[in-house]
């Protein structure tokens, strides 16, 4: 890599666009000693770009509709370069344009045809950041009429390219026998690992789920809880709630009321709204705390706010 970036940068000394693409990528990257620098990335995006490099107008119009890192947001310019990219052959670049028109940015008039047509070709290229968004879409009925099974059709192309979050979906869908999957929960359990392993705190989650249930996985209620505590340590709110009523109940861990006041309260600081309403409830009680009925109150109000239903309403 290191001898990579130094031919690269005679390449771009001498005024290849295609090497300041491939510096710009290898800075992303962080790869053959270089930091990532997003000023630098930038320049050699648009000194790439300025040569009508496809990649280049790619990556550098997808960085200002995003509008991340530093780089402000300018749809405009993005959608003229994303245009230009797929005039180019940049398979992504057609993706981003399917979003830009999905939401009518960009000076685009917002068109569910056109954008169903954009991603469904980058998806159909084998893009699964495309594929993982027809799932989304597919699903939630969002640009497209809702159709379960092309939702899980796409999903899982997606998934077995190892999209994260496509993994994670494939993984859910497995567990419950849902949207034309067959039930498969030890399927299901493996597709949540990997998702947890590439870095999905929600999958985490549901990887603890599974081994205090026994779902996919012969039951450990003691690996279930800790898993639990790793999500929460990232600030999961649900994984939060989950931990606090481990630590209630006493599931994988001794029973500590004052442990689960302390996830209540995070779990609740981080908006979950079930949490709200069982902090509410502790504060009511003075369990793991000191009774307080203003607080109880408060968060009791709180989490109806959130839509949280009672059972007992």
């Amino acid at each position: 890599d290191v001898e990579a970036v130094s031919w690269f940068s005679k390449a771009a000394d001498k005024g290849s666009g295609d090497a300041h693409l491939a510096l710009a990528v290898l800075m992303q990257q962080e790869a053959g000693g270089l930091q990532r620098d997003i000023k630098q990335i930038v320049h050699h995006l648009e000194t790439a770009s300025s040569k009508e490099v496809a990649g280049a107008m790619g990556l550098l119009g997808g960085m200002l509709m995003a509008g991340e890192e530093g780089v402000k947001r300018n749809d405009d310019r993005a959608a003229v370069l994303l245009q230009m990219a797929l005039k180019g052959g940049d398979v992504t670049a057609g993706y981003n344009l399917g979003v830009l028109y999905a939401e009518g940015r960009g000076g685009l008039k917002k068109s569910p045809s056109a954008a169903h047509q954009h991603v469904r070709d980058a998806a159909d290229k084998g893009l699964a950041e495309a594929q993982h968004a027809l799932s989304l879409w597919y699903r939630d009925g969002s640009v497209v009429k809702k159709n379960p099974g092309k939702s899980a059709q796409w999903g899982r192309k997606a998934a077995e390219q190892g999209h994260v979050y496509a993994m994670h979906n494939l993984g859910l869908r497995l567990l419950n026998g849902e949207d034309g999957e067959r039930k498969d929960e030890e399927a299901g359990f493996k597709y949540l690992q990997q998702a947890a392993d590439a870095g999905a705190v929600e999958s985490m989650v549901e990887i603890g789920n599974c081994l205090i249930n026994g779902k996919g996985v012969k039951v450990d209620a003691k690996a279930g809880f800790e898993t639990v505590c790793r999500a929460a340590e990232t600030g999961n709110a649900e994984a939060m709630f989950n931990a606090a009523v481990c630590c209630h109940a006493g599931i994988g861990t001794d029973q500590d009321l004052v442990q689960a006041f302390e996830w209540l309260r995070k779990a609740s600081m981080g908006g979950n709204a079930t949490a709200m309403w069982y902090l509410g409830e502790a504060f009511e009680e003075g369990r793991g705390c000191e009774p307080n009925a203003e607080e109880s109150k408060r968060w009791k109000s709180n989490a109806k706010k959130k839509g949280f239903v009672p059972q007992s309403e």
